[in-house]
């Protein structure tokens, strides 16, 4: 870190897979319909630094449909 910044080692990339607009809505529509928070938590779920989606340890961060994929796989297919 240097002066407030966070600096990524040369080369890095996140992976990132392309999540249709139908997916998306899929997504969303599951997750609203069995009363879950945006990440596909209890509506209740309090996270540190506010959101799941960061990884305060190594600076990346995750796109949300990503991230409910992994705890929803089936809304892939």
């Amino acid at each position: 870190m240097e002066d407030g910044k966070i600096i990524m080692p040369e080369g890095f990339k996140r992976a990132s897979i392309k999540i249709s607009k139908e997916t998306q809505s899929k997504i969303d529509k599951y997750l609203s319909d069995n009363n879950l928070n945006e990440y596909g938590d209890k509506k209740d779920t309090m996270y540190m630094g506010g959101t799941p989606l960061y990884n305060e340890s190594n600076g990346s961060s995750t796109n949300r449909y990503e991230y409910v994929l992994k705890k929803f796989p089936q809304l892939a297919k």
